[in-house]
Order: C-alpha cells, then structure tokens, then sequence
C-alpha cells in the first residue's frame, strides 16, 4: 500500500508540474500572438509607405515629362506644375513665373521664360531623384519587415506547437494519476479485506 500511495504521490506531483508548464506555454503563445500582432502592423505601415513613395515618384516622373514636352501647356498642367513647386517650397518668382513659360511652345519663349522652364525643371528632377531613394530604401525596410513578420509567425507556430505538447503531457500525467490513485484503491481495498478475513478467522479459533 505504500508503494502505492508513494506512486499516487508522484503521479499528483507530476501532474502539478505538466499543468505548470502548460500555463507556461500558453502565456508564451500569448506574448508570442502579441509580438507577431505588432510585427505585422509595422509591416503593413512599411509596405504603405512603401507604396506611398511609388505613387509620388510616379506622379513626378507625369509632371516632369509634361515639363519636358515639346508643346505648350495647357492651364490645368501649369497649374499642377506651379502647386507641385509651391509645395516643393521653389522661390515664390519662380512659381509664379511657370503658367506663362510653360504656357508657351519652346520656340516662342523667351530668355527669360527658358530661364523658368529650367529651374522647374530642376527642382522636378531634383525632387524625382529624392522619391526614388525614398522608393529604394522604402522597398528594402519592406522586405526586412516582412522577413521579421515571417520570423515572428515562425516563432509563434513553434510555441504553438509546444503549448500542444504540453497540454497533451498533461493530460497523460492525469491518466496516469487516475490509474495510479485506482491502482492504491484497490490495494488499500485488498489489504482490508485481507485484515478482515484474518481478524474473522482468528475470532473463529
């Protein structure tokens, strides 16, 4: 019967621990979700901006070729021209000079209107030059980030899984408790009915 309870004891003993690290696994899936939960707004927020960096080099690459053409704009097109300058912080003169030169064919502008084309035309290709750094450091903080979303999921399945086993070595800990704690029932049962029938026989005698 001792042997038995001792077993009993250890299966409980071995029991409480599966159950701790179980309730360990779980809280690591759990920081795991978290950190792979911040991993992939990060990413998404860089391959945003990313995209964001593409659509302004795109539309200076527009600007810069209507600029380039050999016709004379139309008000609409110097007027996107002028906004884009303005916003680029170009020399208040310059801006305003654009509508007039650009609304000009080449070969009627004057000196001065030349002058004006090739300074927009500078601040343009100044500025594509800078999206499209933006663009090429933007591609590679996209790819590292979604290499550390990939990296994050990883981790996060491995504690899954680890969790998974622990839960199921918790359950064959309680299976066998249950069969060790039957197991000293039983003898514990064995040894009265023994005690019985020799307390009965010696009564007889």
């Amino acid at each position: 019967a001792a042997r038995a309870g001792e077993a009993a004891g250890a299966a409980g003993a071995d029991v409480q621990a599966k159950a701790e690290a179980l309730d360990a696994a779980k809280a690591a899936v759990r920081a795991e979700e978290a950190l792979h939960g911040s991993t992939e707004a990060e990413t998404q927020q860089a391959l945003q901006e990313h995209k964001g960096h593409e659509t302004r080099t795109s539309e200076i690459e527009t600007l810069l070729a209507l600029a380039d053409g050999a016709a004379a704009l139309g008000a609409d097109a110097s007027a996107r021209l002028a906004d884009f300058l303005a916003a680029q912080r170009a020399e208040k003169p310059l801006v305003v000079a654009v509508p007039s030169a650009f609304g000009l064919a080449p070969d009627a502008r004057s000196q001065f209107d030349g002058l004006v084309v090739d300074s927009a035309t500078k601040v343009l290709r100044d500025a594509l030059a800078e999206a499209q750094a933006a663009v090429d450091a933007g591609a590679q903080a996209a790819r590292n980030a979604e290499a550390e979303l990939l990296g994050a999921w990883a981790v996060l399945d491995c504690a899954r899984d680890r969790a998974a086993a622990a839960e199921s070595a918790l359950s064959a800990a309680k299976a066998a408790l249950a069969e060790a704690q039957s197991a000293h029932k039983a003898e514990a049962a064995g040894i009265k009915a023994a005690s019985e029938r020799l307390q009965t026989a010696l009564a007889e005698h």
